[in-house]
């Protein structure tokens, strides 16, 4: 059985998840050791050094809006819209949000959801692109067959009305050989 988890260990893990730096005193507090004990861990087995901004500084507040998930909630899209409006919708949004990641990760943030988000729109737009060929193509072939049935009965049309003119003709010529 695990020892109960303090105020103190749950605080830190808090501060890390929200994005706060990972330093020496704040790693040591997540997991209940001494500072000294993670720094020389640490330069022991060479672990990489990030650098980030201090806090209240200027750097850091500019920083902190681009951390924040700025995804717009799905909440707002209107219940009828369609496939193509949302396909739309996510190859606008999902550039915008693939350079904050970038950015993010050439500062050495690196966001695992926010990729994970990002691969996950990848899929669903390459997925809706599949549907939405295939529907085009179902809506090619319909509308294939649809004029080569109209074009049917235009010729069939042409040939009746072609058959009538020929017999008006062919009993014009009777009256006026017999006369």
């Amino acid at each position: 059985m695990h020892p109960p988890v303090s105020a103190v260990q749950w605080e830190a893990l808090r501060a890390l998840r929200e994005g706060a730096p990972p330093t020496f005193p704040r790693l040591a507090a997540a997991a209940d050791l001494n500072p000294a004990t993670v720094r020389e861990r640490a330069l022991r087995d060479n672990w990489p050094k990030r650098r980030f901004p201090r806090q209240g500084s200027k750097a850091s507040q500019i920083a902190a809006p681009e951390c924040e998930a700025e995804a717009e909630p799905l909440s707002d899209m209107p219940e009828g819209m369609s496939l193509e409006d949302v396909r739309k919708r996510l190859a606008e949004v999902m550039p915008r949000l693939l350079g904050k990641a970038v950015a993010l990760a050439e500062r050495g943030v690196l966001d695992k959801a926010r990729i994970d988000a990002l691969l996950s729109m990848g899929r669903l737009l390459e997925q809706s692109e599949a549907v939405a060929q295939a529907s085009a193509a179902e809506q090619q072939k319909r509308s294939d067959d649809e004029l080569a049935a109209m074009l049917e009965r235009i010729d069939e049309r042409i040939i009746e009305l072609a058959q009538a003119y020929a017999e008006r003709l062919g009993g014009a010529e009777h009256r006026d050989g017999a006369c």
